[in-house]
């Protein structure tokens, strides 16, 4: 039989494993389970100078000065609905630059400081059933070829927009939009904005576009079709690069074109209820954000500390009342982006009628 232990954090992504850190600092015995190995490859994924001082709370600002993990963005260069491309300066408006974050190099430092704190790991566990009673729960399922079983006080569900911890615990998931990603790696390139230090954005008739380049000089160009319609082979995405404006600057067609793709699920949904005396929900588990909003990895970890709080006052007062207080936050949090988000697309519709 496993160890109980206090905590079990179910995903070792950015956010379950930032808060299990923190839970481990608090005193608690904290086990992450991962069902990979190793996460699959993300597309470029840029932090806003909002996430920074959630970051630094955690502890973890000094991993954005390691050149293998981050690399700055000065912003945000876009064309949305106008002839010329537009800066949004961060430095201007926050004095704070952004991170490109080279995320599986992120993932594994975050996970190097939970291993140096005591946090056991273990991999290859796909958790399928669980028991929750007053006095613990009781996880299991398998490890590989073999049953697993796994005990503890409370249960983090950190699974990403399986949310398989929670719906195993009764909640249920919405989706509350429809969107296809389509994103290609590009290795270090010689085009005019190959090394920029601005994301990229730029809309169109059928959607919209992203490009950021990482720490290693990858480039992640990311193709959105909201409502899920749209060409999505590489070819067709070269076509369709080519009457960009900015884009193709970043890009050339004939490399797209001959790159592999990879299709993932943009959409965005959310558990309606994301916290029980027996489990709580964080990262992509509890809200799936649009990418347009470049919230998702910023809530993650900016919600790290009621979490903790709400987990802490679960366990050693048998408190209630931080839990409630989090499942508020984090629907209140949903609402504020999802009225943004209706108007940010508002503006998309001339242009898709147009298309």
């Amino acid at each position: 039989m496993n160890p109980v232990h206090d905590v079990l954090v179910v995903g070792a992504g950015p956010a379950g494993t930032a808060l299990a850190i923190r839970l481990a600092q608090a005193g608690l015995q904290v086990g992450l389970v991962e069902r990979e190995p190793e996460a699959a490859l993300r597309p470029g994924e840029c932090l806003s100078p909002e996430a920074l001082p959630a970051l630094a709370a955690l502890g973890h600002a000094d991993l954005l000065d390691d050149s293998t993990v981050a690399r700055r963005c000065c912003g945000v260069q876009s064309i949305w609905l106008t002839s010329e491309p537009v800066f949004r300066d961060y430095f201007c408006e926050r004095a704070a630059h952004g991170a490109f974050l080279e995320r599986r190099v992120f993932d594994a430092r975050l996970r190097e400081r939970a291993a140096a704190l005591g946090i056991t790991r273990e991999d290859d566990v796909r958790v399928t059933h669980a028991d929750f009673a007053d006095d613990g729960i009781t996880l299991g399922g398998r490890r590989g070829e073999h049953p697993w079983r796994g005990q503890a006080r409370f249960v983090v569900d950190a699974t990403g927009k399986a949310s398989c911890i929670a719906r195993l615990g009764g909640a249920r998931r919405q989706r509350l939009s429809r969107q296809v990603a389509v994103a290609a790696r590009l290795p270090r390139g010689g085009s005019e904005l190959a090394d920029t230090e601005w994301l990229l954005i730029e809309a169109d008739a059928q959607g919209w576009w992203s490009g950021a380049t990482t720490a290693s000089g990858q480039r992640h160009l990311v193709r959105f079709f909201p409502g899920g319609d749209g060409q999505r082979t590489a070819p067709q995405l070269a076509e369709q690069l080519q009457r960009t404006r900015l884009m193709q600057r970043y890009a050339g067609a004939d490399e797209l074109a001959a790159a592999q793709v990879q299709v993932l699920d943009a959409g965005c949904s959310a558990l309606q209820r994301c916290a029980s005396a027996h489990w709580l929900a964080v990262g992509e588990a509890a809200i799936a954000f649009d990418p347009v909003s470049s919230q998702g990895l910023t809530h993650a970890l900016g919600a790290t500390d009621l979490a903790a709080r709400a987990i802490l006052a679960r366990l050693q007062q048998g408190r209630l009342d931080l839990l409630h207080q989090y499942d508020r936050h984090t629907r209140i949090t949903l609402g504020h982006s999802l009225k943004g988000l209706a108007r940010h697309y508002a503006q998309c519709q001339p242009l898709m009628a147009a298309g």
